[in-house]
């Protein structure tokens, strides 16, 4: 794969809490209020799996060597949330919670059926948030470096704070908090450096930042783990993770009734990176 191919857009009707799909309207307009036009890309052939980004983060900020690799297994919907990349912004996309709802009404508006919903840090936290919120529209949770944030989780180091947060943050610098060494950060930057980027703005990017410091003084998606029926697969990098920090990941698992783990020594923040084969494997033999 060259590239993924033409972006694509859909008017997107945020679902209301509890809802598995947007409500009928007989309205002569042509698209209801509160709709919001959602950009994604859909490739690769099979079940299909919908990825959440995370902070800092749109389609095209995921390793291509890893979308490649679960695109050999899954139909793929990568999408910019709102505001991001070629996303239209949505006033009312200000919480975790209203993301959620966002990626909740996106699923019904491709037609897909309890698809299992791929969530990487913030991305994690947004995937717990629509399971959490719409039972009905998540078939399996793979939860990569979750956080579910509320006052009591461990933070960010302030340098990864610092960096995420920054509209002057380089490709390097960013790639710096996934994987270590110059080779190593080098290799994944010239990957990405390869696809058509989709602009991050800087409203965007502080925008997500007030999402993710905001969901630290939230404890809605902590206090509703247990509520959670969707199996879950949860992916930990044990290795020093600047982002997410290990023990935030194991509390997530712990909480979650059908959870099971993966951890890779070898990895932080960037585990989907680091060890792919290991995770898309694992990913495969959760969802057979």
């Amino acid at each position: 794969m060259a590239s993924y191919g033409a972006v694509e857009r859909v008017q997107v009707v945020p679902l209301a809490n509890g809802a598995s799909a947007p409500p009928t309207t007989t309205t002569s307009l042509p698209d209801p209020p509160g709709t919001v036009q959602i950009a994604y890309h859909e490739l690769g052939s099979g079940p299909d799996l919908v990825l959440v980004p995370p902070q800092h983060a749109s389609t095209t900020s995921w390793d291509p060597a890893a979308v490649q690799a679960l695109a050999q297994h899954y139909t793929l919907v990568l999408f910019d949330p709102p505001g991001v990349g070629y996303s239209a912004p949505d006033p009312a996309a200000r919480s975790v919670e209203s993301e959620a709802d966002v990626a909740g009404g996106l699923v019904a508006a491709l037609g897909l059926r309890a698809p299992t919903v791929l969530g990487w840090g913030m991305g994690a936290e947004v995937a717990l948030s629509l399971a959490e919120r719409h039972p009905g529209v998540v078939g399996r949770l793979v939860l990569v470096d979750p956080t579910a944030g509320g006052p009591g989780a461990p933070r960010p180091s302030a340098a990864a704070q610092g960096l995420l947060g920054s509209p002057s943050a380089t490709p390097a610098e960013l790639a710096g908090l996934e994987v270590t060494g110059a080779a190593a950060r080098s290799a994944l930057v010239a990957r990405l450096g390869a696809y058509a980027p989709d602009d991050l703005t800087t409203a965007a990017i502080r925008q997500e930042a007030s999402v993710v410091a905001a969901s630290w003084h939230d404890p809605a998606v902590a206090a509703g783990l247990g509520a959670i029926r969707a199996p879950a697969l949860v992916v930990i990098g044990t290795a020093a993770d600047p982002v997410v920090p290990v023990s935030e990941s194991e509390t997530v698992a712990a909480r979650l009734h059908r959870a099971r783990r993966l951890e890779l020594a070898n990895a932080g923040y960037g585990v989907l990176t680091v060890d792919t084969a290991r995770v898309v494997s694992a990913v495969e033999a959760f969802t057979s």
